[in-house]
Order: C-alpha cells, then structure tokens, then sequence
C-alpha cells in the first residue's frame, strides 16, 4: 500500500489576501493596497539611498563625512540601513500574511529607518516628497488596526493630507507665474509644463479650447473650493468631495508622472 505523502506546511509563507470588511481592527481592500504602494514608495527610497550613499559621502565622494562622535562613516551606515530596510519593503509588498497581522510594528519600522536616513543626510533628502512620506507613513501603521477612536484620529490625518497635497499644488499653480492656469488652458500645455507627462499628457493639445476650459476649471473648482468639504465631520458632505479629491488625483497621476506618493494618498483616502 502506497504511503500518503505529509502535506506541506503552507503557514510559512502565505500570501494574505484581503477582504471588503471595514470593521474596526479588520483588513480591508483599500488599506491592503495603501500598504503595498507605501511599501513600494519605501522601497524606491531606499534603493535610491543605497546607489548613491558611497558616492556622496564615502570616503571618495563628493562629501565625504562621519556620524557625530563615531568613527563610522555616513555611507556606511546609510548603505546598511538603506539594505536592510529596502529587503524588508520588498518582502512587505507581497503581503504575506505575518505580515499583515503585525502591520503596525513593521511599518512603524520601516518610518523610523526613513526617518534616521532623513536626518543622516538632511541636505541631499530634504524634497517635498520626503516630508510627505514621513507625514502620510505615521497614520498609515495604525490604518484599519486599533480601536475607533483611533481609527478616526487615522482617517482625519489621511483625510488632511490628502487636502493639503491638493490644495497646496492647485494654490501654487493659480498663483505661480504661468497663466495658462489662470485662464485655464494648461491642459494644452501640460506636456511641457510638467516634469514627467505621461503619453496621456500629447493628446492635450489636440483637444477643443471649451473641453480644455471645462477640465481645467472643474479640477480647480474640486482641489481649491471642495477640498476643504474633505475634513468637515458630517459625512454626507466629506464622502462626496473625498471621492472628487481621489479622482482628480489619479487624473493628474495619469497625465503625468508624480511617484507613488500621489497613488498612495488616494489609496488611503477612501479608507
């Protein structure tokens, strides 16, 4: 009689697979994928950290420096912090599920290890994007984990910065020195306008002055006027303007290319 084989012990490693719950303390779909994006984002960093750490500041490159009072290198101890905390954003993207179930101590692992990278080497890692990654990866350990009120305190502090990204960039814009945003018809300039337009961004030109009118206004009316309407506490009026922030973030996402950041608060946002 032929024996039965001992089945493999699949506990080790397994893939969490989210669920549509939003209960408190439970996972949800759209705080499953904020993780994956914030992972990815950490990841990016990370390896753009440890590629150019040695050339900055090893003892051959162009500022070469040591850790106050310690005769380690700031290249090394980037390089190092830089290996290890980028292997761990890489094993977090695939969500397994140990992973999952101690989401807040690894996230709020891998903002400290950010955090020691920013304050390392401040003048090289000081851009707006880092700031906001420090600021978006604080309420995102405790997304969908804890109790309600601190679930709340949570979605208020996604919900601001979410508000504060769109309304800080459609507020430079009107105000900054190119027109075509005032008289909306930056649209038909956004393939030389933005740093990094998307294939998307070409067709711009093409189209007519109204539609072109049309877009640019809405998009400054839901980024200016409705943002605010996000944080107000009655839902019937922050679910709506959360919705229209969501998705004029991911249209300007796709005319041009803005990093992870701007997926990941949208992501979190409808949380």
């Amino acid at each position: 009689m032929a024996k039965k084989l001992p089945r493999a012990n699949s506990k080790k490693f397994k893939v969490f697979v989210p669920t549509f719950s939003t209960a408190p303390g439970q996972y949800s779909t759209s705080a499953f994928l904020a993780r994956r994006v914030l992972c990815a984002a950490y990841l990016s960093a990370f390896l753009s950290v440890l590629v150019q750490a040695e050339g900055l500041f090893g003892c051959t490159g162009a500022f070469p420096s040591q850790v106050a009072d310690s005769p380690l290198s700031v290249a090394a101890v980037l390089s190092a912090i830089a290996l290890l905390a980028g292997i761990a954003s890489g094993v977090g993207f695939v969500g397994t599920t140990s992973i999952e179930r101690h989401a807040p101590l690894f996230f709020a692992s891998l903002w400290l290890s950010f955090r020691v990278v920013c304050a390392l080497a401040p003048k090289f890692w000081n851009a707006t994007e880092d700031h906001m990654l420090l600021d978006l990866g604080v309420p995102l350990i405790f997304l969908s984990r804890g109790p309600d009120a601190l679930q709340r305190i949570t979605r208020a502090s996604i919900s601001l910065l979410l508000v504060r990204a769109c309304l800080t960039e459609s507020a430079l814009r009107v105000m900054g020195g190119c027109g075509a945003w005032r008289d909306f018809t930056a649209l038909q300039e956004i393939q030389v306008a933005e740093p990094f337009p998307t294939g998307l961004a070409w067709y711009g030109q093409y189209l007519p002055n109204l539609a072109v009118q049309a877009i640019c206004a809405f998009k400054l009316y839901v980024q200016v006027l409705l943002a605010p309407l996000a944080l107000c506490p009655a839902r019937c009026l922050a679910q709506p303007a959360t919705i229209l922030l969501v998705l004029v973030s991911l249209f300007d996402s796709a005319l041009a290319s803005r990093g992870c950041l701007f997926l990941l608060i949208p992501c979190a946002a409808v949380e």
